[in-house]
């Protein structure tokens, strides 16, 4: 953020992604801003915080797995352990590629104990309770990734069955983005924030 952001920001703990504020467009009084479903996930992390030099890679580096999971399904791993976890291994990536429709396994993730953290967010997914921790998904309350730090978020709009991007003054084009599933508006605002109406088209054609 720039520094004007950061020093106007207000700082709390409650999560900005439900955080209402009044619609101002051409569609007021049609609209509701999209508020995602309420899930079971632990608040509170037991992890403590660590310098910026000593957080793991960015999960859409860390390798395709991590890259999908993440804009996919908003799995973000955790900060650094004092005692690295025990690596999935390569039998378990294969396992979870199928799942995620992959065909290559990257050996060096799987291999390395982040590897572990993709393996237990998959697992929480298909527990029948489907409690995730909160340091591993964006949308748990105190994520160090947490999706409410999405500048597109704020523009999303949910318009009878169909959730719309109203970019107001800020639109590139003269048409309104929308697309018609919860999920694929969310991976949209995973997407990096610099990209207009026309990139995020195109990512989805």
């Amino acid at each position: 953020m720039d520094e004007d952001e950061l020093v106007h920001k207000y700082w709390d703990d409650d999560s900005i992604l439900y955080e209402e504020t009044p619609t101002s467009n051409s569609l007021a009084g049609q609209t509701e801003i999209y508020e995602p479903p309420p899930s079971h996930v632990k608040k509170c992390s037991s992890h403590q915080l660590v310098t910026v030099d000593k957080l793991p890679e960015a999960p859409q580096n860390a390798s395709e797995s991590s890259s999908i999971l993440y804009e996919h399904f908003g799995f973000v791993p955790p900060q650094l352990h004092s005692k690295p976890p025990p690596a999935a291994g390569i039998a378990e990536g294969f396992k979870l590629i199928k799942v995620l429709g992959l065909t290559y396994i990257d050996e060096k993730y799987w291999q390395s104990s982040a590897s572990f953290f993709a393996s237990e967010f998959l697992r929480s997914l298909e527990s029948k309770d489907h409690t995730l921790p909160a340091e591993l998904w964006d949308l748990g309350m105190g994520n160090r990734l947490s999706l409410g730090s999405s500048k597109r978020l704020k523009y999303l709009r949910r318009f009878g069955p169909l959730f719309i991007f109203d970019f107001g003054t800020a639109a590139t084009c003269r048409w309104i983005l929308a697309v018609e599933k919860a999920s694929i508006a969310l991976w949209l605002c995973r997407l990096d924030d610099i990209m207009d109406e026309q990139q995020l088209s195109l990512e989805m054609s």
